[in-house]
């Protein structure tokens, strides 16, 4: 499997296609990789997050917490 790089990976998104050059030279350089192990919580509801997030690879559930229900999933998100 071959590996792709982070700039192929924002070239190949939608989000960022539609970026002109100096533009996404600018994303590219804030930009920075990232994996977790499975099970890891990235960010919590209701703290403050300045992060973009581009799930590139795996599986990332988005919960909520619910009353008398704890966290539940609304949504799983993938490549």
């Amino acid at each position: 499997m071959q590996e792709i790089t982070l700039s192929d990976a924002l070239h190949e998104n939608p989000w960022f296609a539609a970026l002109d050059e100096p533009q996404f030279e600018a994303m590219l350089a804030i930009a920075t990789e990232a994996s977790w192990p499975a099970g890891t919580l990235i960010f919590k509801e209701g703290e403050p997050n300045q992060n973009i997030y581009l799930v590139c690879q795996g599986l990332v559930a988005l919960d909520i917490h619910v009353p008398m229900r704890g966290r539940t999933t609304i949504l799983t998100l993938n490549e």
